[in-house]
């Protein structure tokens, strides 16, 4: 008997689910303390082409778990090659080149917004500086493309007196 299982970036729907399956056994497995997904970046994942298929979300839901932070979901759907920084063209109704463009613009800052937090500890004071951009601006950027103003914290891990290790 042969079941086919369409792949993952045909079946986006499923992936808040699956993602919460994941999180709970990795958890689990691994002690961890790490919260649901917001729904910012679970809608993120979901326009992501996941090219590795589940197994690629399941070693990122596994480094969000041992990380305890989602910039390592984020620094994965930012990481696309040239062919996903173009959006995809549909050729059979008129093509806007100021939304495409717009589009296209807003996926490359990210990355190079998320390599500069990343150059500078996620201090977003420096990380203005080296882009060349005033902090209000950076802030301004940050809503824009989805990125968190703030790093999450990651969660302290406790004995089983609730005291911190």
């Amino acid at each position: 008997m042969t079941i086919h299982v369409p792949a993952l970036r045909e079946r986006a729907i499923d992936l808040p689910l699956i993602c919460e399956y994941l999180l709970g056994f990795y958890n689990d497995k691994l002690n961890g303390r790490s919260p649901m997904l917001r729904p910012a970046l679970l809608a993120k994942m979901q326009r992501y082409s996941w090219p590795g298929n589940v197994r690629q979300l399941e070693n990122l839901i596994k480094r969000y778990v041992v990380m305890g932070t989602d910039d390592v979901i984020l620094s994965e759907l930012l990481q696309t090659n040239d062919r996903d920084t173009l959006p995809d063209l549909t050729i059979d109704g008129p093509v806007s080149l100021k939304k495409l463009t717009r589009q296209t613009v807003r996926k490359v800052e990210a990355r190079i917004i998320l390599s500069a937090l990343h150059a500078n500890s996620w201090n977003r004071k420096k990380a203005a500086r080296a882009l060349g951009i005033s902090y209000r601006a950076l802030l301004y950027k940050l809503k824009e493309v989805g990125i968190p103003q703030r790093r999450a914290p990651v969660p302290t891990l406790r004995g089983d007196d609730g005291q911190s290790d």
